[in-house]
């Protein structure tokens, strides 16, 4: 019993302890979120390239940049400056920095530019690497801003409507006796259902439900990437924004002087859970001494035909700008996906719009009706 008892403990406060962790690390990543703007980190990146390129020593442009940079990013850099100068080298400096700021494919690329001579060949590529994460990202959320602010404004003034003007109306109604329809005494019950102390017990709740999110976001993550791909439009934008992603990624770390093993493995973890188990696929094909194109092959229902064969031209010619056009060959089907996406919200957008003010109006006016044949 009394063992019982202690592995119980034992298993609480690992519990307890996990929770906290997961929660300081959600904490760090909103911080550097809001405080650390993707732009500013891709902004370091250039100007670090641009500085190296023209000459200037590494530690000399991190001092430079540490003296005179204004944001959030500062106290990185005043961070990664202090590591150069006791003789650490730039990837390893970038390492002491949190997950969220840079991934681990850019600070690899960065040790292989070291490692190889060819240190501002990699910052370049890593630069190009987040700003092609951003760009396409922003698409989609871009995509979502006009349908999300439309449908939200739409249910405010109903919203408004509904609180203010409505309970008016149903009150002289009721004055007169008048008898209300069904889809009437619905919104009734809807009024009556957000009132403030149901409000704040939902919002209790959702402070409850939280925390489970909190300890598990990693998986809700995964949940949400799931939905997204199945969601009809909003999923083969994705789709074409992780095969975006992972010809670019491919490109740009064989530049910088990765091995094609060493490369499949770093892309895998810029991905969710559903596809990461299709990068480590094809990461094992090829340790197993198969073929490029022919491990895509077996996944015909992600690449394409076309992509496959341009593959297949790179490890025949052994030519990395192959992988290039195949990136921007995705790219491409991205921007015409987005715009897809864009002719497909919008009517959606308005019917939904259109459905609640039908709503409200109908459960309104239909007393009225009544009224008028009494």
């Amino acid at each position: 019993m009394i063992s019982l008892i202690s592995e119980l403990n034992q298993r609480l406060e690992r519990v307890f302890f996990n929770f906290i962790e997961s929660f300081q690390s959600f904490l760090n990543d909103i911080y550097i979120f809001f405080k650390v703007p993707q732009n500013e980190r891709i902004s370091f990146l250039l100007q670090l390239y641009t500085a190296f390129k023209a000459g200037l020593p590494i530690s000399r442009i991190l001092r430079t940049l540490s003296e005179t940079w204004r944001g959030g990013l500062k106290p990185y850099i005043e961070n990664i400056y202090r590591s150069v100068y006791r003789g650490k080298g730039l990837a390893r400096s970038l390492d002491a920095l949190p997950e969220s700021i840079y991934p681990r494919v850019v600070r690899e690329i960065i040790r292989i530019g070291e490692e190889t001579g060819r240190l501002d060949q990699a910052l370049y590529q890593a630069y190009k690497l987040m700003e092609l994460k951003r760009d396409l990202w922003w698409g989609i959320v871009s995509s979502l801003i006009y349908p999300l602010v439309a449908i939200l404004s739409g249910i405010g003034a109903l919203v408004i409507f509904n609180s203010v003007f409505f309970p008016v109306m149903i009150e002289v109604y009721r004055s007169l006796d008048v008898p209300l329809p069904a889809i009437t005494r619905f919104i009734i019950k809807i009024n009556d259902f957000l009132s403030f102390s149901t409000l704040k017990w939902l919002l209790i709740l959702g402070l409850i439900l939280s925390i489970p999110c909190i300890y598990y976001r990693d998986r809700l993550g995964e949940l949400l990437s799931r939905i997204i791909l199945i969601t009809p439009g909003l999923g083969k934008l994705y789709r074409i924004y992780l095969l975006s992603l992972f010809f670019r990624t491919l490109y740009i770390s064989l530049q910088a002087g990765l091995s094609l093993s060493e490369t499949l493995k770093l892309i895998s973890e810029l991905f969710p859970r559903s596809l990461k188990e299709i990068v480590l696929y094809i990461y094992d094909r090829i340790r197993e001494g198969e073929s490029l194109h022919k491990s895509m092959r077996d996944l015909k229902w992600v690449f394409s035909n076309l992509a496959i064969n341009m593959v297949r031209t790179f490890e025949e010619t052994g030519d990395d700008s192959v992988i290039d056009r195949v990136a921007y060959l995705m790219e491409f089907e991205y921007q015409i996906a987005l715009k897809e996406l864009l002719k497909l919200i919008e009517p959606v957008t308005m019917v939904i719009i259109g459905g609640f003010a039908l709503f409200i109006t109908v459960g309104v006016f239909a007393p009225l009706i009544n009224l008028l044949r009494i």
